[in-house]
């Protein structure tokens, strides 16, 4: 039984904890920092989608920077230490702000 129990910890890291989902939320905030990237969050209510195994939470990801800058940003979302599923994705160009972008994302993060 202890074999597993570093895997079975691993594996509940991946999920957001529900009640305090905070360090999801400073991930998110710090990864965008650190890319020169403005956010806004809108977290949606817990839900338990028919086919799914886990309980989630959508959120969506609002803001603007440099094109390079949302892809790093992006990748390191999708490589992030939690389980999640980026949905809708829609960029457009903001020509008066510089070469920025308005970028607009909904991501599918699973709970425990």
């Amino acid at each position: 039984r202890s074999q597993y129990a570093k895997e079975f910890l691993e594996l509940e890291n991946l999920f957001v904890d529900s009640k305090t989902p905070v360090p999801f939320f400073r991930f998110l905030d710090e990864t965008a920092a650190s890319f020169r990237l403005r956010i806004e969050k809108a977290p949606g209510p817990i839900q338990h989608e028919e086919g799914d195994r886990w309980s989630s939470f959508d959120i969506r990801l609002a803001g603007r920077g440099l094109y390079p800058d949302f892809m790093a940003f992006l990748q390191k979302i999708e490589n992030a230490p939690y389980l999640l599923e980026v949905g809708t994705l829609t960029l457009s160009e903001n020509p008066p702000a510089g070469g920025e972008i308005e970028f607009s994302l909904s991501v599918k993060v699973f709970t425990k």
